[in-house]
């Protein structure tokens, strides 16, 4: 009789990238198509976006035609917030130049399928991308998906079949 292999898969390990408020909040809406940084990467594919506790109280007077709380007080779509993964992106490019008008820096992650998280997972994030520990990932698993509809202000659950995984 021959043996059973043991059933030893490794856990899904996915990545983040921390992105200041209230730029978190314009890249899950689907406003904001780039994320300027100084350096490249060759990561594509599905990210977490963690939301880190700093808030830009500039950006977000500037960014307030869009429909971003203009203090850090004011409830955000989904309990969306700070010091935490709040939503998944993807990034299909990086770029030195490009049309779009949040382009502005010497690079450019090109965004794609913005999704938020309903509530988010406080976790402490970190510069560049980064995994995104086990126990983070278990508890992120459980809550609601969806997207945002910035004209509507509505919010929409996406199904299971098109979350992260």
């Amino acid at each position: 009789m021959a043996k059973k292999k043991d059933d030893k898969r490794k856990p899904v390990t996915l990545h983040a990238i921390s992105i200041r408020q209230p730029f978190t909040w314009l890249v899950l809406a689907g406003i904001k198509d780039i994320e300027n940084r100084t350096w490249r990467t060759k990561y594509r594919g599905r990210i977490y976006i963690h939301a880190p506790s700093v808030w830009d109280k500039s950006g977000a007077k500037k960014f307030s035609k869009y429909g971003v709380p203009d203090d850090n007080d004011q409830g955000w779509p989904l309990g969306l917030g700070f010091g935490g993964i709040v939503g998944s992106v993807e990034i299909v490019d990086c770029v030195e130049k490009h049309p779009s008008s949040w382009f502005g820096g010497k690079v450019g992650f090109v965004l794609k399928n913005p999704i938020f998280i309903a509530g988010g997972v406080k976790c402490p994030g970190q510069l560049g991308i980064w995994k995104v520990p086990q126990a983070v990932l278990s508890k992120i698993q459980k809550l609601p998906f969806g997207k945002w509809d910035a004209r509507r202000k509505t919010y929409k659950q996406v199904p299971n079949s098109k979350r992260p995984q």
